[in-house]
């Protein structure tokens, strides 16, 4: 079964018009279970990614080398946005669990969530990255950035 986007009108959902050929397929009267998510913002994501690839391009300028991904693990792991999974049995040096960044992505983490994700990820730039790379040319719009998704800490 697919995946259906739509909005809520009054009492009904109705799907989006790209959607509603995916339900024109089905009986008439058929019965669906309906699993109900709110979707996520992408302006926000998509500004929020625009951020990060600024704040590469800053810390590339100096002795550091990153990209958006290695920054997003970064956050996840200072923040805790993982979780640990115990192995089937210690590793030769002792370890017992390994470690499962959470995804991002929008089918996997629902908007608060991300948004949570982005505030602690704003949170860790202004503590630990915005004093090195506040020469940057980048930095006045990062901070910028920084300021429309945390307006509370700006």
């Amino acid at each position: 079964m697919p995946t259906i986007w739509g909005q809520r009108v009054g009492q009904a959902i109705v799907p989006y018009g790209k959607y509603q050929e995916d339900l024109a397929d089905l009986p008439e009267g058929c019965r669906l279970r309906i699993k109900l998510d709110k979707d996520r913002n992408g302006k926000f994501s998509s500004l929020f990614h625009l951020m990060l690839g600024k704040l590469a391009k800053a810390i590339n300028r100096g002795p550091a080398q990153t990209n958006i991904d290695a920054l997003k693990q970064w956050v996840k792991l200072k923040k805790g946005w993982y979780d640990a999974v115990p192995l089937p049995q210690p590793a030769p040096d002792g370890t017992s669990h390994a470690i499962v960044f959470r995804s991002t992505n929008f089918a996997s983490m629902g908007e608060e969530e991300f948004h949570a994700f982005c505030t602690d990820a704003c949170e860790l730039i202004r503590a630990e990255l915005a004093p090195w790379v506040s020469s940057a040319p980048e930095w006045p719009e990062i901070r910028q950035i920084i300021a429309s998704i945390t307006p509370e800490a700006a």
